[in-house]
C-alpha cells in the first residue's frame, strides 16, 4: 500500500487506541468525509482515539480476485501504523457515532478477549450450537 492511501487522524499524543476503517473509491470516501468524519472526529477527540482511514484495498491483486473488499478488514495487521497501537477497533465506514452520548468503546469490553457487535437478535450464540447450525 502507498502512504497516500492511508490517512491517520490524530486525536492526541497517545498511540494507545485507534479506530480503523476503509473507504475505497470516490463515492465512499466522499460519503465518509461528508457524513461521518465530523462525528467520528468529535467522538475520538473526546476519548483520545486516533482514526486510521484506509483509502485503497489492502488485498494484493491476486487476493482481490478471490474476495470482496469487505474481507480486507481481516488484513489490517499488514498496515504498519496499526501495529503502533495497543488497541485497534474496526468500525465500518457507514457507522455514525453519537459522540455526545456514546461511551468510550475501549472501556466497555474485556481487553483480554476479541469483541464484536452484531445486529443479529440472538448474537452472541453458543459456538457449539453454531457448529451444529443451531441457535440458542
Amino acid at each position: 500500500m502507498k502512504d497516500e492511501s492511508i490517512e491517520v487522524i490524530r486525536s492526541g499524543n497517545s498511540r494507545e487506541k485507534a479506530f480503523i476503517t476503509i473507504a475505497v473509491g470516490k463515492n465512499y470516501l466522499n460519503d465518509w468525509n461528508n457524513i461521518c468524519r465530523r462525528n467520528w472526529s468529535l467522538y475520538c477527540k473526546k476519548y483520545n482515539i486516533d482514526i486510521i482511514l484506509i483509502k485503497q484495498p489492502i488485498s494484493s491483486n491476486d487476493e482481490k480476485n478471490h474476495r470482496t473488499i469487505h474481507w480486507d478488514k481481516l488484513l489490517i495487521k499488514r498496515i504498519p501504523v496499526c501495529n503502533e497501537y495497543e488497541f485497534v477497533a474496526w468500525i465500518d465506514a457507514d457507522i455514525i457515532i453519537n459522540y455526545k452520548n456514546a461511551p468510550d468503546l475501549f472501556n466497555s469490553f474485556d481487553h483480554s478477549k476479541i469483541g464484536a457487535v452484531s445486529l443479529m437478535h440472538d448474537f452472541p450464540f453458543d459456538l457449539k450450537c453454531a457448529k451444529k447450525g443451531l441457535h440458542i
